[in-house]
């Protein structure tokens, strides 16, 4: 479940009510005129009457009882998410790092109040973000569950940083450990093994200094940054020379060797041959 839509709460006390899913509730302007101090709407939620106010961002974790009432005659329009734990996934990064703060709301709201501690500027841009939400329910445009849950991310991740609650909403977010960082720069190493590739490059991905990420990529890889590189440029040569026609200069620039001349020479180091007698081995 990971949906959003607006609705209207009135003024008659309302049924209380569980899910077996999460919801956040954004407070809109009703029609009428109130001042900024006016509660449009009260919540009730663990024996507390918490009134609500335009913008104010609440949340209810799956199994608390709550409701809500307008506490202006027309209503009260409002924005809701319903999001299930199921929709995410603890073996990938970015959802196991927002289930993290899930639970942690999940123990935040179960001790205290629902009304999230937000600064205006932070409950307007969860408001414009479950806007956006509610724009792809509606459109289902293709792609549009993909959309709603790359919002989803984006709102809890701003909800999280821009927390202001006297109690810190505490997520334990799982380390980037770093055979995970040396991981990283071999897929990029992977990805990019044809063009200049800097040591530099590679620091800013792992962020490492510079005697930190030569130590630590020896000892998980078992050679250096360099040996690395020319075995990944290699064997990518040695794929073309086998698999196509191309000439060797051709196959050198391809693979990110500057010349022909130091093609030859890693080519002879790593493999004990020449790329000439590879190609005439392959053809034989």
């Amino acid at each position: 479940m990971l949906y959003c839509f607006q609705s209207r709460v009135g003024p008659h006390m309302g049924l209380q009510h569980t899910h077996n899913f999460h919801e956040f509730f954004v407070c809109l302007k009703p029609e009428s005129k109130v001042s900024a101090d006016e509660a449009v709407a009260i919540h009730y939620a663990q024996d507390l009457e918490m009134p609500t106010y335009v913008a104010d961002v609440f949340y209810f974790p799956a199994g608390q009882p709550h409701f809500c009432r307008s506490a202006v005659y027309e209503g009260c329009p409002n924005l809701v998410l319903y999001i299930s734990e199921e929709h995410l996934s603890s073996s990938i990064q970015g959802d196991k790092d927002a289930l993290s703060i899930i639970k942690a709301l999940n123990n935040y709201t179960r001790i205290g109040n629902n009304s999230l501690p937000l600064s205006l500027e932070t409950k307007l841009e969860i408001r414009d973000i479950l806007y956006a939400m509610e724009g792809e329910c509606l459109s289902r445009q293709h792609g549009w569950n993909c959309a709603l849950k790359i919002k989803f991310l984006e709102l809890i991740l701003t909800l999280y940083r821009n927390w202001q609650g006297k109690e810190k909403l505490t997520a334990n977010f799982s380390d980037y450990k770093t055979n995970d960082r040396i991981r990283d720069v071999l897929n990029f190493i992977d990805g990019q093994y044809m063009n200049n590739l800097e040591v530099e490059d590679l620091m800013r991905i792992s962020c490492m200094s510079r005697s930190h990420f030569h130590a630590v990529f020896k000892a998980e890889v078992g050679c250096t940054f360099k040996e690395h590189l020319n075995r990944v440029r290699i064997n990518n040569a040695l794929d073309l020379i086998h698999k196509s026609d191309l000439p060797l200069a051709q196959i050198a620039l391809s693979c990110g060797f500057s010349s022909q001349s130091r093609f030859n020479h890693v080519f002879r180091s790593v493999t004990g041959r020449t790329p000439k007698k590879e190609k005439n081995f392959s053809y034989g």
